[in-house]
C-alpha cells in the first residue's frame, strides 16, 4: 500500500504517522482540518487511540463548544498550531506538521506532513480560493473534488455574491420575515453580512446557537440571537418580522418557522451566469459558498506543483474528471482511487 492514500471513508493518511479527518490505529497522529461534519469520521475513536489531534486554535474552540464532555481536558492530546505554514516538530515522532489557512471556514486548514528521510504530503480538505501561502512541491497532494468536473466554473467572484446576497435580502426582508439556511460556517458568515444591514430580530437553530459565540469571537462581530425553541423565540416567530439562520441538518427547526420567504446559501442548482436562483417551491438559492470552483482547484494545484495527485471524491464532487484533466493538461500524474475501508483497520 503506498505511503499517502484516501480510504473509502473519508480518512486521508499522509505518510505512516499521519492521518487527516480520519481514524487509523496504526498512526499516532490525526489533523483535524476543520468541523463540518463529513470530516470527523470516527473523531471518538482518534480521542481514544492516537496519541496526538492536531488542529488550529479556532477548530479546537469550536470542538469543544459543541463536543466539550471532556475535549478540554485532554490537554496532552491537543497540539495547537497556527495555520500559518509553519512546520512544528511532532514530539517523540519523525515527522513535522504544518498547517496553511484554507479560507473555507474559521479554522480550516490545509494539512502538510514532512517526514524526516525528506518525503513530504498535503492534503487540501476543503478550500476557498484564492490563498496566499501554500505548501509546494510535495511528494504527493491529495486534493477536494467537491468541484472537480470542468463544468463548475463560475463567471462570478465572491464579491459579486455578497452585494448579491445583501441585496436579495433586503428585497425580501422589505415584505416579511426570511428563513436562511446552509452549513456551519456559511451561516455565520451570513449573519456577519447582515448584521450592519438590519438590527433583528435573529433566531438561530440549535447547532447555530451551540457554536455561535465561537464565531463572532473569532471573526470580530456580535449580534443579539434567540435560539428557536425558547420562549422568547417563540413569541417573535408568532408576532414579528425575523430572520431565522438554520442548518440544513436541523430539520425539526427548520418545519417550525413560517416564513414568506426563503434563501439556501449554495453554489449547487446556481447558474454559472448569475450567484442568484429562484426554485419553482419559491425557495432563492444563492451561492454564497466557501468552496473554489474548478478554475481554483486547479489554480491550488498548480500553485502546489505537487510530483503526484490524489483527487478526493470521497465526500462528493467528481474526482475522476480531476484526475484525468489535471494528468492530461498539467501533465502532473494522477489518480482517483480510494482504497477499500476494511475491518483490519478497526472500521465499521
Amino acid at each position: 500500500m503506498p505511503a499517502t492514500f484516501v480510504r473509502a471513508d473519508g480518512c486521508v493518511q499522509l505518510g505512516p504517522a499521519v492521518t487527516c479527518d480520519g481514524f487509523s490505529p496504526n498512526s499516532p497522529v490525526r489533523i483535524q482540518s476543520h468541523v463540518h461534519a463529513d470530516h470527523l469520521k470516527d473523531f471518538e475513536r482518534s480521542k481514544g487511540n492516537q496519541r496526538y489531534i492536531i488542529c488550529t486554535q479556532a477548530t479546537h474552540d469550536l470542538l469543544c463548544a459543541e463536543f466539550d464532555a471532556d475535549l478540554p481536558w485532554r490537554r496532552r492530546q491537543w497540539m495547537i498550531l497556527p495555520a500559518d505554514g509553519t512546520y512544528h516538530h511532532v514530539a517523540d515522532l519523525e515527522v513535522c506538521v504544518g498547517l496553511f489557512s484554507a479560507g473555507h471556514m474559521i479554522g480550516s486548514a490545509v494539512s502538510a506532513a514532512r517526514y524526516a528521510d525528506g518525503s513530504h504530503y498535503v492534503f487540501t480538505s476543503d478550500f476557498a480560493w484564492p490563498l496566499h501561502n501554500l505548501p509546494v512541491r510535495p511528494d504527493v497532494l491529495v486534493v477536494d473534488a467537491t468541484y472537480g468536473d470542468p463544468a463548475n466554473i463560475r463567471n462570478y467572484s465572491p464579491t459579486d455574491v455578497v452585494h448579491r446576497f445583501q441585496q436579495v435580502v433586503q428585497e425580501q426582508h422589505s415584505v416579511g420575515s426570511i428563513v436562511v439556511t446552509g452549513y456551519r460556517g456559511r451561516l455565520q458568515y451570513a449573519l456577519q453580512l447582515m448584521a450592519d444591514l438590519f438590527k433583528g430580530p435573529y433566531l438561530v437553530s440549535r447547532h447555530v446557537a451551540d457554536t455561535l459565540q465561537e464565531y463572532m469571537s473569532h471573526q470580530g462581530f456580535h449580534v443579539d440571537t434567540h435560539k428557536l425553541g425558547t420562549p422568547t423565540a417563540q413569541e417573535i416567530a408568532k408576532d414579528g418580522r425575523f430572520i431565522a439562520l438554520i442548518e440544513a441538518r436541523d430539520r425539526t427547526d427548520l418545519l417550525s418557522v413560517q416564513a414568506a420567504n426563503r434563501i439556501f446559501l449554495s453554489a449547487f442548482m446556481v447558474p454559472p451566469e448569475d450567484p442568484v436562483r429562484v426554485l419553482p417551491n419559491g425557495v432563492t438559492r444563492v451561492a454564497l459558498t466557501d468552496h473554489a470552483d474548478f478554475l481554483g482547484t486547479i489554480e491550488l494545484i498548480k500553485a502546489i506543483e505537487p510530483a503526484a495527485l490524489i483527487a478526493d471524491g470521497t465526500r462528493g464532487g467528481n474526482a475522476e474528471a480531476l484526475a484525468a484533466f489535471v494528468e492530461a493538461e498539467l501533465r502532473i500524474p494522477s489518480t482517483s482511487f480510494a482504497e477499500p475501508t476494511s475491518p483490519a483497520w478497526g472500521m465499521h
